[in-house]
């Protein structure tokens, strides 16, 4: 069994192998010359290692392909809107100066590092708009995949690597994710990327590979700033270089490396917290230590959780059950790889939201794909005829894999209002005015719109303060949008009730359907979370 888990670059199995050596013993002893070289030949082109390469290639092409069928699903999400037209104004302020008043608000409640991932998706919407920078995303998706199969293929085998890379592509987080402009692409990417160098630095660690070590602290340091959540798989990082070490050598050298990664870890990121500024660190509090709990039960987060990624969990404590009578460092790494994929559903079970919560499955799915290669491995190798267990398992695998992830995937692309109506009855009328906007798709009407709004000119509906000329206070919150509305000091109006509370929503549209200042120019309806809403422009009418 140790034989089986070895590390290898190209796995063959004894029993096979024993069996293609006599096949090839026995031609070889009554072959001529050109049989003989006929036969070496075919046996070149057959080699296990040249295989797993095309089937890697074969599961890179499918991943592409399910992700590029979502690439035009729909217009720009806030979230994509939000982070592009933030990467815009970092470069803008970089080159020229300008956008610095705004830019200095956006690090107290962005939930990753405003100056890493948001001008790098910037320049490729410079480049090729939206379609690129999702395009980007798909590129950091492949990469996520290429490390989990060389990650899994230094664990274990070459085969479960592949099975493993095969679950991670196939469900719909990783589809969606594929061609999603945000930063959560990236931030696993670099969370891979740390775990695949800490895991080549341990199988390595004889020959001198500590620095590696070293630098996969700091990607991981990189990974949690790019993507603050990203700060929950990243003990579960460390403790698969750990691991890996331990398989390598032993115990004692598992722990020293994960020392080592943590200790890089820790120290890049208390650099990076004392340069970054209270701002940053008022955003990391805001956002994802100290988030603000909503309402929903934790069974419908858990319910819906799995929903997204429960072929990765089901084989993930399989492989776990499976695990148990091998050594003990593969049964920690099954430990580790499902108890990664429960973080997200339980920590957002805790606070009781499901925010974000598809994103932040797959970053949990990414381990326990590992596990799951594993099982589907051992699984395949039940059957002894070498030229059909690997295919029966792999169709079957795909089978199963495709019926549950392929419509929930474009669910995930689609699950917001295409707001190109509502575009294009705003931009004539933000074309004529300077005067202020109101916005609940505040960061859509800012991408869509940046070359004909200033900062500043579209006000966000969540923390709109304004005040009052008769009684001398100030207002906040529905009051203050109410008494806004009322004056009619905004020139156009747009709101959808996706994003703020039903009561204020309520409240806004009574006062734009009561009062004489604003006529309605544009209204579509849609469904949210199940419930009909209605997206819809008012204009300011002269007085």
């Amino acid at each position: 069994m140790a034989n089986f888990f070895a590390p290898t670059d190209g796995y063959v199995e004894p029993s096979f192998a024993s069996r293609q050596w006599s096949e090839l013993t026995v031609q070889f002893d009554g072959a001529r010359p050109d049989q003989t070289t006929s036969i070496r030949r075919k046996r070149a082109r057959w080699h296990p290692r040249l295989t797993h390469r095309w089937l890697l290639i074969g599961i890179l092409v499918l991943q592409a392909g399910l992700s590029v069928r979502l690439l035009w699903a729909n217009t720009a999400f806030g979230d994509e809107a939000l982070y592009l037209w933030a990467g815009h104004l970092e470069w803008s302020h970089w080159l020229h100066g300008t956008g610095s008043g705004t830019l200095t608000n956006l690090p107290t409640w962005f939930s990753g590092a405003p100056v890493i991932y948001p001008p790098l998706g910037a320049v490729a919407d410079s480049l090729g708009g939206l379609t690129a920078a999702r395009l980007l995303s798909l590129v950091f998706m492949l990469g996520a995949s290429l490390l989990l199969y060389d990650t899994a293929r230094r664990l274990l085998d070459p085969r479960a690597a592949l099975l493993g890379a095969l679950v991670f592509v196939t469900l719909a987080p990783t589809q969606s994710l594929g061609v999603f402009a945000t930063y959560d692409p990236m931030a696993i990417f670099l969370l891979a990327l740390s775990t695949w160098m800490g895991v080549v630095a341990a199988y390595k660690l004889r020959y001198g590979f500590v620095p590696l070590l070293l630098l996969s602290g700091l990607v991981l340091a990189l990974a949690d700033a790019t993507k603050y959540a990203t700060l929950l798989w990243s003990p579960c990082v460390i403790l698969v270089i750990g691991t890996a070490a331990w398989r390598s050598a032993r115990l004692r050298t598992g722990i020293k490396a994960a020392l080592l990664v943590a200790g890089a870890w820790i120290g890049a990121l208390a650099i990076a917290a004392e340069l970054a500024g209270p701002l940053y660190w008022h955003g990391i509090l805001f956002t994802t230590l100290h988030r603000s709990s909503s309402t929903v039960s934790a069974p419908v987060v858990f319910h819906l959780a799995i929903s997204y990624i429960w072929p990765a969990l089901i084989l993930g404590l399989l492989a776990l059950i499976a695990s148990l009578g091998q050594e003990l460092s593969l049964r920690c790494l099954c430990t580790v790889c499902l108890g990664a994929a429960l973080l997200a559903p339980a920590n957002q079970a805790r606070i009781h939201t499901t925010t974000s919560l598809y994103k932040h499955t797959d970053f949990g799915a990414w381990f326990a794909a590992l596990s799951a290669g594993y099982l589907l491995a051992r699984i395949s190798r039940i059957d002894s005829r070498p030229s059909w267990r690997f295919t029966i398992a792999t169709v079957g695998t795909c089978a199963v894999l495709f019926g549950s992830s392929f419509n929930g995937a474009s669910h995930l692309s689609s699950f917001w209002p295409n707001s190109s109506g509502m575009i294009a009855a705003l931009r004539p009328d933000v074309t004529t005015t300077t005067g202020p906007i109101l916005m609940e798709e505040f960061d859509v009407g800012y991408y869509y719109l940046h070359d004909q709004v200033y900062p500043g000119q579209i006000s966000n509906m969540f923390g709109y303060l304004t005040w009052d000329d008769v009684k001398h206070v100030e207002l906040s919150g529905t009051r203050a949008l109410d008494y806004a509305i009322s004056k009619r000091y905004f020139s156009v109006v747009e709101i959808d009730g996706q994003n703020i509370p039903l009561v204020m929503a309520d409240s806004v549209n009574a006062a734009l359907r009561k009062s004489a200042g604003y006529r309605l120019i544009y209204s579509h309806p849609f469904l949210y979370d199940r419930r009909p809403e209605r997206i819809e422009v008012w204009k300011r009418v002269n007085a």
